[in-house]
């Protein structure tokens, strides 16, 4: 499986899109959800689904059926085998996941025809001497797909009577199913699952699953603050309530490249009036499938200077020595989970060690982005401390004497001022601005035997 890390969606403009639609406050979470998606290649589903139906040990040939959702009119069950007991004919648009499927099975017939069948007809299946039938699909949530779909195969009498004597039983196949869907497919299927049975249904009904979860362990597929993902779903009005949570309130993490499950949360996928998806029309887009694709590189030198806004602040904050996670969240403003990503996305480019230190390399690589972002610009003049200043800026002070004011700048010296006499400015305008006027210069201080009772003889009138 892939995933997004912080780098690669401080990068992305169309994620950076979907995220303006969440207001600041919820901007971290939304950033932390794309974070847990766990993204499957169609090279990783083939290779897993031929690995898979060839380890299934069956002395029968294998009848492979891909799963399909059949509607049917008023809600009734559509049979899925017609009066003939051929399957019913497959409608000539797309049908998302289920083509990939389908593709699949066609291939692995024909490497090996003798073993596997597709799609079979109950005509061929009796011929053939069947007794083990193949679901396939990608992904199980609720488990209602699947469940709909044995039931339009129990439409026939004769599959039905296979199942009762036990003749048949069936593997499920999926890359990712939860435990609670299992339950509800075995719990619906026609039959009794007493143990007193001679052929008890659980029995009969097997599951392959590449990946196995608990809907309600929240924990360990999006964080600690899965709570707050939660809310965070259900907040989005714009968004149908039937899949704030996903279809049947899963809350899935998986994505297919080949298709997006509707049982992820909806703010990925639904479109309406006022929501843009991030994966419109449950398709995945092809801009994240090359985003996933891209290969991490360590470099030397001046590759380093790609970095993203992200990756500078949190190596300025490990050059500071600031290593807690939550302290760096809080300081950056995003979700601890982002942070993780972050620090483990720096710790494979070896920016940072293990403990949080800046390395050697991520020395290299602040500077290096450190000098595109911000060119440092040094003054030379004279300082001079704000305590010595009277206004709230600073300016550097002239040589006393002279005609001109001490601190005045020149460019406030105008000659055609309003007020004052020609070449020289208010004492109103200015005493905001203007530096502190040089200290009048005294005499040096007489004995006081010289001075009178009206002060220094000099003093007087």
């Amino acid at each position: 499986m892939k995933k997004l890390n912080a780098d690669k969606i401080g990068r992305s403009q169309e994620i950076a899109k979907w995220l303006d639609q969440f207001s600041m406050t919820h901007r971290p979470l939304a950033e932390s959800m794309l974070l847990h998606l766990r993204f499957v290649s169609r090279d990783e589903y083939s290779n897993w689904f031929r690995t898979t139906v060839d380890s299934i040990d069956s002395a029968s040939p294998l009848a492979l059926f891909a799963v399909r959702k059949l509607e049917g009119q008023g809600g009734q069950v559509t049979a899925y085998f017609d009066y003939h007991g051929n399957p019913v004919v497959r409608p000539p648009q797309s049908l998302g996941s289920e083509d990939l499927v389908y593709s699949l099975i066609s291939n692995i017939v024909r490497s090996d025809s003798s073993r596997f069948l597709d799609h079979p007809d109950l005509g061929r299946m009796r011929d053939e001497k069947v007794r083990h039938i193949v679901l396939i699909d990608d992904s199980i949530g609720s488990g209602d797909r699947v469940a709909g779909f044995l039931s339009s195969m129990m439409q026939s009498k004769t599959l039905l009577s296979w199942w009762s004597y036990g003749l048949i039983r069936f593997t499920i196949v999926s890359y990712a199913r939860t435990r609670e869907g299992e339950k509800m497919i075995v719990r619906s299927m026609v039959g009794s699952n007493h143990p007193n049975r001679k052929y008890p249904k659980s029995r009969k009904m097997h599951f392959e699953s590449e990946w196995v979860y608990s809907g309600a362990d929240m924990k360990s597929r999006w964080g600690s603050r899965y709570g707050d993902i939660l809310y965070l779903c259900d907040s989005v009005t714009k968004v149908r309530r039937k899949f704030r949570r996903g279809y049947g309130e899963v809350m899935a993490t998986v994505v297919f490249y080949h298709s997006v499950p509707n049982n992820i949360p909806g703010v990925f996928f639904y479109k309406s009036n006022g929501w843009n998806p991030l994966f419109p029309g449950r398709a995945l887009p092809d801009w994240i499938i090359s985003l996933l694709e891209e290969e991490e590189q360590c470099t030397d030198s001046d590759a380093w200077t790609g970095l993203a806004t992200e990756m500078i602040e949190l190596l300025a904050l490990a050059k500071k020595g600031v290593r807690n996670r939550g302290v760096v969240a809080q300081r950056m403003g995003r979700a601890e989970d982002y942070i993780e990503s972050l620090v483990s996305q720096a710790m494979r480019l070896g920016l940072v060690s293990e403990k949080g230190r800046i390395t050697r390399a991520g020395m290299d690589a602040y500077y290096a982005n450190i000098r595109q972002v911000k060119r440092r610009t040094y003054d030379y003049s004279l300082y001079i401390p704000s305590s010595w200043c009277a206004g709230r800026e600073t300016v550097q002070p002239s040589e006393c004497g002279g005609d001109s004011y001490p601190g005045i700048s020149a460019d406030l010296v105008d000659a055609s001022s309003a007020s004052g006499e020609a070449g020289q400015v208010s004492l109103e305008e200015t005493d905001d601005k203007a530096a502190p006027i040089c200290a009048e210069l005294h005499r040096p201080a007489v004995s006081r035997e010289n001075l009178g009772t009206d002060g220094s003889a000099d003093l007087k009138e």
